[in-house]
């Protein structure tokens, strides 16, 4: 099997409405799923999805193994222990350098797959989904004290100088939504992408600002730390497979629906009514419940 399909499984709930609208050829693709830290360890019940599902070369991967195998190659300290929304970008360290898949579709699991699969695969390069909702003011001096503290360790740990230039050009002109990517082993170095994890991990600043942040707070550290590793990989080539819903519940239109039931990668990036958006496209019959 030389391509993967790689989840990473937050809400059981949602994660069973992925499986039970697998197209059919799934089944042409590994699928497997990493478990967040946050909901402990789900294996067997992730299992069980799967197993009902058309997917039939699958594993499931615990966080802890991640982890454990993660502070034993790169880095070992608390910051690795304590940064529960890690996995996101631990996983596809974990499967560029402990498997040989040849390309990865990395999806969160509020994602529905269609058709279309196999031309998303047919690419010969990583494709990435550009989405501004997440990025923060485009002008640099609207950051506050705080937010220019964090950009400024970000571009040093990315070996860039911290100015409005640099900011605009290679933050918010290439900010990208991290639920869906596809990654080509041959566009990035496993050394390299180890270095930025590590530089990461080993940071002072961002360890304080994860310990002292509010329960709601992420910083989007993940998502951010993929803008700037994935920065020369930047392009717009998930856009013709990918469509992510950021509507009110009320706002959802016809062409919506339409381009949901078309879409190869549908993303459900709605927050509070998430859940009502999932019962729409079943009572449509858009998706199986």
């Amino acid at each position: 099997m030389k391509n993967a399909i790689s989840v990473l499984a937050n809400n059981m709930d949602y994660f069973r409405l992925m499986c039970n609208n697998f197209p059919d050829d799934i089944s042409d693709y590994a699928v497997v799923v990493f478990t967040e830290t946050r909901i402990g360890d789900k294996t067997e019940e992730l299992k069980q999805i799967l197993r009902e599902s058309k997917a039939d070369k699958f594993k499931v991967i615990p966080s802890d193994v991640v982890i454990d195998k993660f502070k034993a190659d790169i880095i070992d300290n608390t910051f690795v222990d304590e940064y529960t929304m890690g996995m996101n970008i631990l996983m596809l360290w974990y499967l560029l350098r402990y498997s040989k898949f040849e390309k990865i579709l990395l999806l969160d699991d509020d994602v529905i797959i269609g058709n279309g699969l196999g031309e998303l695969f047919a690419t010969k390069h990583s494709l990435l989904m550009p989405f501004r909702l997440s990025a923060g003011p485009s002008d640099m001096d609207k950051l506050s004290q705080n937010g220019k503290k964090l950009f400024q360790e970000w571009f040093d740990i990315f070996g860039e100088e911290f100015n409005q230039e640099n900011y605009k050009n290679l933050y918010i002109d290439r900010y990208m939504n991290s639920g869906q990517r596809l990654i080509a082993r041959d566009d990035i170095s496993l050394e390299y992408y180890q270095t930025m994890l590590r530089r990461f991990f080993d940071s002072k600043i961002f360890h304080e600002f994860w310990d002292n942040r509010k329960s709601h707070v992420s910083f989007f550290f993940d998502e951010r730390f993929e803008v700037f590793a994935f920065n020369k990989l930047y392009n717009d080539g998930m856009k013709p497979f990918a469509f992510l819903l950021v509507s009110k519940f009320e706002k959802i239109t016809e062409n919506d629906l339409k381009r949901i039931s078309k879409a190869t990668i549908f993303h459900n990036i709605t927050r509070s009514h998430k859940d009502r958006v999932y019962r729409l496209l079943v009572e449509k019959g858009i998706i199986n419940g």
